[in-house]
């Protein structure tokens, strides 16, 4: 997560450059590494951590709903391959709980126009 949050680190010193803050910080969640690390990095700086993950895939923001860590249970594909873990890490979820992390959960993912060879199945 250390590693993870030099992202962040690096994303709001540019935009202090600029003269700006953030309103959202956002970052996939997973595991919950990068996006914990991103939120203990923008910590106090007046932004708002917002996690994404894949519909069926959403347990992230399912654990910080019920409060405690949940498992998904699915055999379900995606184009998101990367973001298909079934669980968020026991420290990332403490991190996010107690970071106020906001969680979007995406129906609909697309590869980039530009990455039309992204798309390997009309099943994802």
């Amino acid at each position: 997560m250390a590693g993870a949050a030099t992202v962040a680190t690096e994303a709001m010193e540019q935009a202090s450059v600029l003269g700006a803050v953030p309103d959202l910080f956002i970052a996939t969640a997973s595991g919950g590494g990068l996006s914990a690390g991103c939120a203990l990095a923008i910590a106090g700086s007046g932004s708002t951590m917002l996690a994404v993950e894949p519909f069926g895939f959403d347990d992230l923001a399912r654990s910080l709903s019920a409060g405690r860590r949940v498992a998904i249970e699915s055999h379900a594909t995606s184009i998101c391959d990367a973001l298909l873990a079934p669980m968020t890490g026991a420290l990332p979820f403490d991190i996010h709980m107690r970071s106020g992390t906001k969680v979007a959960v995406s129906q609909t993912i697309t590869p980039a126009p530009q990455y039309p060879h992204c798309m390997r199945s009309s099943a994802w």
